[in-house]
C-alpha cells in the first residue's frame, strides 16, 4: 500500500485514496477510463472514485446529470446491476477481461449516452472466499494483456485494506 493511499485511509478521505488507486491504475494500465468501489452485501457496488469518464453532451443527459449531482452530494454512487461484466467479476469472482465489451456474451450493453467501451478489464478484489471491491479500467488501446492484469491485481491488497477502513468507519456511524 502507498504511504498516500496509507494516510488517507488513517483519515478516512476514502474518496482520496479511491482516486489515489485508480490513477494508479490507469497510470499504469494507459487505460481512457475506470472505477473504483467496494462490494456491500456480496453485490452492491458502491463507487467511489471514477476518472477520464465522460458522457454524449445530449443523450441521457438528465440522467448522467442526476447521478453526478448524486455522486457529489453523497461522495459515491452505488449499483447493483448484476447482469453485466461488472457484474460478472462480482458475482462469479473473476476477473473479467473483454476485447470487444459490445459483443461480449456477460455485457449487458451500456445506456444510452454511456461512452463506447473497445476493452474492459474487472478485477475484485478478494478478501477470503468474498469480493470485497473491485477496480473497473476501460478502452486500453491495445486491449488488455497479462501484464496489465498482473499490474493491477498488485493493486487488490490495498483495495482490500481501504474495504476494511471503509466498512468500520460506515459501522461506526450507524
Amino acid at each position: 500500500m502507498t504511504e498516500s493511499v496509507k494516510s488517507f485511509l488513517q483519515k478516512g478521505n476514502f474518496k482520496e485514496a479511491s482516486s489515489l488507486l485508480l490513477t494508479d491504475a490507469r497510470t499504469q494500465t494507459e487505460s481512457e477510463f475506470g472505477f473504483v468501489g467496494v462490494v456491500l452485501n456480496g453485490e452492491l457496488l458502491r463507487l467511489l472514485a471514477h476518472e477520464g469518464f465522460w458522457w454524449h453532451e445530449t443523450i441521457n443527459r438528465e440522467f448522467y446529470e442526476k447521478m453526478m449531482r448524486s455522486f457529489r452530494e453523497n461522495g459515491y454512487l452505488d449499483f447493483l446491476e448484476t447482469h453485466n461484466l461488472v457484474g460478472r467479476a462480482i458475482i462469479h469472482k473473476e476477473l473479467v477481461l473483454s476485447s470487444s465489451p459490445t459483443t461480449d456474451p456477460r455485457s449487458a450493453g451500456t445506456p444510452p449516452g454511456h461512452p463506447s467501451l473497445h476493452s474492459f478489464l474487472g478485477m475484485p478484489a478478494m478478501k477470503g472466499a468474498h469480493v470485497v471491491g473491485m477496480i473497473g479500467l476501460a478502452n486500453r488501446k491495445a486491449g488488455y494483456s497479462a501484464t496489465d492484469r498482473a499490474k493491477v491485481e498488485l493493486l487488490t491488497p490495498t483495495l482490500v485494506a481501504l474495504y476494511d477502513c471503509y466498512v468500520s468507519a460506515e459501522s461506526n456511524v450507524a
